[in-house]
C-alpha cells in the first residue's frame, strides 16, 4: 500500500541559468504537516509552484499520489479582499458543478455547510468578502478548498499579515484539519510562530533542502 504522498527526487531548477534548487530529495507521507522554511529567495515558494506543476523542474522527478490538491497562494488574501460577492458564493464557485442556476441548490448548499463547519465559520456564510478580517478571510481560502474531494493542501507564507492571534487561530485550525486525515504543508518564514503546530520542518539553504529537528 502506498503511503507517500509525495516523492521528490534529485530534482534541480534554475532561472535563465541561474540555479536556484541542487539535488532536492524529498518524501512526504500521507496526513504529514510539514512546513518548507528558509530566508527571503532561498527557494521556497519555487519549490512549492515545482510541486503544483506550475514550473517544470529540468532535472529529477516529482510524483504526487493523489489529484486531490488545494492550494493557497501568497496573492489570495489580495485579490479575495475586494471581491463583491459573499462568503457562500467564494465557496460555492470553487465547485466545478456550480452556475448560476444551481449555486443555491441544497446540494451545493450542503457542501458549503460542511466545508465551513469544518473551518468554523458557518455564521459567516452570508457576509460579504469585503467585510472580513484577514483571519477570517484565510479561513474562507481554506474552505474554499475543502468543498472539493481534498487529500493534500498546500499554503505559500498563510500567515504573512496576520497577528499574533490569528496566526495561533490559524494553526490551531490547520492542527485539527490534519488530525482528521488532510495532508497540510506550507511555506512560512516564521518557525518560532507555528513549530510547534507542525510535524516536519525542512530548510531550504544554499539551494539544499535538509530536515530541521522540531
Amino acid at each position: 500500500m502506498e503511503h507517500k504522498i509525495l516523492t521528490i527526487e534529485e530534482l534541480h531548477f534554475a532561472y535563465n541559468n541561474k540555479e536556484v534548487l541542487c539535488s532536492i530529495n524529498l518524501e512526504i507521507e500521507k496526513n504529514d504537516f510539514f512546513v518548507l522554511s528558509g530566508d527571503n529567495g532561498s527557494g521556497k515558494s519555487t519549490l512549492l509552484k515545482l510541486i503544483l506543476g506550475f514550473l517544470d523542474a529540468n532535472i529529477g522527478r516529482i510524483h504526487l499520489n493523489t489529484k486531490h490538491i488545494g492550494y493557497i497562494s501568497q496573492e489570495g488574501l489580495t485579490k479575495l479582499k475586494d471581491f463583491p460577492a459573499s462568503v457562500y458564493e467564494v465557496i460555492a464557485m470553487r465547485l466545478k458543478e456550480v452556475n448560476f442556476f444551481n449555486i443555491n441548490s441544497s446540494k451545493i448548499s450542503s457542501k458549503v455547510c460542511d466545508a465551513l463547519k469544518l473551518v468554523e465559520i458557518e455564521d459567516l456564510k452570508n457576509k460579504r468578502i469585503s467585510d472580513l478580517s484577514g483571519g477570517q478571510l484565510q479561513r474562507v481560502l481554506i474552505a474554499r478548498e475543502l468543498v472539493g474531494d481534498l487529500e493534500l493542501l498546500l499554503l505559500d507564507e498563510p500567515t504573512n499579515g496576520l497577528d499574533q492571534k490569528s496566526i495561533k487561530s490559524l494553526m490551531e485550525l490547520l492542527t485539527k484539519l490534519n488530525q482528521k486525515g488532510l495532508t497540510i504543508g506550507m511555506v512560512s518564514h516564521h518557525i518560532e510562530d507555528i513549530k510547534s503546530n507542525v510535524g516536519k520542518i525542512y530548510e531550504l539553504k544554499n539551494k539544499h533542502i535538509s530536515e530541521v529537528k522540531v
